[in-house]
């Protein structure tokens, strides 16, 4: 992963965690997310890590973000 990859990456979890601008941004946001991770080339490097101590470091960022937005979507329900 390159640096300006890694920047959009660590850009995006920080409007994630300061954000207050609700639920219709966050799901903006994700589709996003799910967008760049269908390109080509984010798979190509994605294959090309799997299996790094990059990607276990990746796996357990996934599953704090995983954690993190379950805690925001059950927060934003109330």
């Amino acid at each position: 992963m390159n640096f300006r990859t890694g920047l959009i990456i660590g850009g995006a979890i920080g409007y994630i965690y300061g954000t207050k601008a609700g639920r219709g941004k966050y799901d903006q946001l994700l589709e996003s997310y799910e967008r760049l991770k269908a390109e080509p080339t984010v798979q190509q490097i994605m294959e090309e890590i799997e299996g790094t101590p990059i990607d276990k470091a990746r796996q357990v960022i996934a599953e704090q973000l995983r954690s993190a937005s379950q805690r925001l979507r059950d927060t934003t329900q109330q």
